[in-house]
C-alpha cells in the first residue's frame, strides 16, 4: 500500500509539471504571434510616416491584408475592444479604422516651438487563448509605439 501511494504523488508531479510546461509554451508561442503583428503593424505606419489623411486607405488596406495573411482573429463590431481606454492623455485620439480585428491605433502629439509637431502612435494587439470551456474570456494586451514622426503645424 505504501508503494501504491508513492506512485500517485510522483503521477501528480509528473502531471503538474507537464500542464505547466505546455501552458508556457502555449502562451510564448501567443506572445510570439502578438509581438510579430504589433511590430508589423508599426513597421507599415512607419512606412507611411502616419499620414492618415493622406494615405489612409492604403495604411488600413495594408494593415488588414497582412492581417488577413497571417490568421489573425476576426471580430464583429458589437464585440471590439473599446480603444478610448488607452487615451492617456486629452489630445490623444483613436485613429478610426475600418477594421475586422482587435486592433487598437492611437494617435499622440507632441507640439513644439519649432513649427513641427512630432507625432507618434501606440498600437494595442491582443494575444488570444482558445480554450473550449472558457472560450475568449482571456485576451491580454500587447502594445508597442512607433517612433516619433514630425510633421509641419497645420
Amino acid at each position: 500500500m505504501k508503494g501504491a501511494i508513492g506512485n500517485t504523488m510522483v503521477m501528480n508531479i509528473v502531471i503538474t509539471f507537464v500542464i505547466l510546461t505546455i501552458a508556457f509554451l502555449v502562451g510564448s508561442i501567443s506572445y510570439s504571434k502578438a509581438y510579430k503583428v504589433k511590430t508589423k503593424i508599426v513597421d507599415i505606419i512607419e512606412k507611411y510616416d502616419g499620414n492618415f489623411n493622406d494615405s489612409g486607405a492604403s495604411i488600413v488596406n495594408e494593415i488588414s491584408d497582412f492581417l488577413g495573411s497571417i490568421g489573425y482573429r476576426t471580430v464583429s463590431p458589437s464585440e471590439k475592444v473599446d480603444c478610448k481606454k488607452y487615451e492617456e492623455k486629452s489630445d490623444d485620439k483613436v485613429i478610426g479604422t475600418t477594421l475586422n480585428y482587435d486592433v487598437c491605433i492611437i494617435a499622440r502629439n507632441k507640439g513644439n516651438s519649432t513649427g513641427t509637431k512630432a507625432e507618434h502612435y501606440k498600437v494595442v494587439v491582443y494575444m488570444y487563448f482558445d480554450f473550449p470551456v472558457i472560450g475568449d474570456a482571456i485576451k491580454i494586451p500587447v502594445s508597442g509605439e512607433t517612433k516619433s514622426l514630425f510633421k509641419p503645424i497645420e
